[in-house]
């Protein structure tokens, strides 16, 4: 494995020498970073992260100077982040509740090197041109901390000629270790060097969450009804473990109710963009009403033992939407489809809402095979689900899921 680090690294470095600037020469730095006089605190440490992996890799350490400073005659300028320096430069920046203004530039321009991107409302655009250029001269990061990082070493570092503009596919693009394995604390920011978002860009619909749409203590006495029917013929009551409950979503006064919870939770909260909230992953949740059992669509789930309750349960997500809309019209409703909810409603009251976000979390996938993965049943089924979905969704989230427990009996 160490012949093979070795090797990219040697690749990579000579790929480099052909074009664009010299920035480390025989150990002696040829450049100096550049920020704004009062740089963000994402430029400071995209310029920190530079100045580091730089000194790793060659000996040098380059100077970091404000823009007002006196520059070294010959000295290459990188110019991290947005300063007087750049502009001109379309570069990404804002936010929108779509959250479609990541990205970052990357370019040459003369005896300059410009890294920036937008570093608006929690984006780490800057930081992420940064790492863009080191991946470029070799760097790697596999794992958190040194032992899965990878850094070349050569005296000298020539940059090629980079014009690069770059926005994400995905806007959400992060790791929740859900407890099944320690997380070191240098996670964060291994998964910021890979690009990845430290922030889930929506709300996260919790496993169980949905009963703070109607909590028991509030509407239990005065509407029992809007609780889910057990197959004892019995109402859920106080006794029941929050996250253990299920709401009747047939019931109109269960829309009306949890519509109004996400209604003052968006007047509390009006910088969020979203309210998410699921049923419990837990076994196979459900209302046993008549009503509730008369909208089953006649689908299993996978296992053959269950019905699949998503005629139901998404038909109350999407009127509960289109109540929230009527106050909010631009607010996200993101919700799972999970366990005896995972496929795609067959019939609904209105028109699928544009600002619903569906999570896909199906169970009994290939955890590692790629989705569509020809001759694995579960990368197929998987992504026959993904597209069912995709045709009446607009925007969409996946939750993948990885070995879990099953890596301890892995042979390393």
């Amino acid at each position: 494995m160490r012949h093979c680090f070795i090797l990219l690294a040697i690749v990579t470095l000579c790929s480099c020498a052909s074009a664009g600037p010299v920035i480390v020469q025989d150990g002696e730095a040829r450049a100096v970073i550049v920020t704004a006089e009062e740089p963000s605190e994402s430029a400071k440490r995209a310029a920190g992260e530079l100045q580091h992996f730089i000194e790793l890799m060659s000996g040098a350490k380059l100077p970091v100077l404000p823009e007002s400073a006196q520059m070294p005659a010959g000295h290459v300028r990188l110019l991290v982040g947005r300063s007087r320096l750049v502009q001109g430069v379309e570069i990404p920046s804002g936010n929108d509740k779509d959250v479609t203004r990541e990205g970052f530039v990357l370019k040459t321009r003369g005896d300059s090197v410009l890294l920036a991107g937008n570093e608006d409302a929690g984006y780490r655009g800057t930081e992420y041109a940064v790492y863009e250029l080191l991946e470029r001269l070799g760097c790697r990061w596999y794992f958190p901390g040194e032992y899965g990082q990878v850094v070349p070493r050569s005296p000298t570092i020539q940059l090629p000629d980079l014009d690069v503009a770059e926005r994400p596919s995905f806007a959400a693009r992060n790791i929740w270790m859900s407890g099944w394995s320690d997380r070191t604390g240098d996670h964060d920011l291994w998964l910021v060097r890979n690009k990845g978002t430290l922030r889930g860009m929506f709300a996260f619909p919790g496993d169980g969450s949905i009963h703070r749409l109607a909590p028991m203590a509030k509407y239990g006495e005065k509407f029992p009804d809007i609780y889910a029917m057990m197959s004892n013929g019995k109402r859920q009551d106080a006794s029941a473990q929050p996250h253990q409950i299920m709401l009747c979503t047939t019931n109109p006064k269960t829309v009306e109710v949890a519509a109004g919870s996400i209604v003052e939770h968006c007047r509390a909260n009006p910088e969020a963009n979203s309210y998410g909230f699921s049923a419990s992953g837990d076994g196979a949740p459900r209302c046993y009403c008549r009503f509730c059992r008369a909208a089953d669509h006649g689908i299993m789930t996978d296992s053959g033992l269950t019905p699949s309750i998503s005629d139901a349960y998404f038909n109350f997500v999407n009127n509960v939407t289109h109540k929230v809309n009527e106050q909010f019209p631009d607010k996200y409703i993101v919700v799972l489809a999970y366990a005896n909810r995972v496929r795609p409603p067959e019939g609904l009251d209105k028109p699928w809402s544009k600002n619903v976000i569906v999570q896909l979390a199906r169970l009994r996938l290939s955890a590692v095979r790629p989705i569509g993965q020809e001759k694995d049943i579960f990368a197929g089924r998987h992504e026959r689900t993904l597209k069912a979905w995709s045709r009446i969704a607009r925007r969409m989230l996946i939750y993948d899921y990885g070995p879990h427990a099953d890596l301890s009996r892995m042979p390393y």
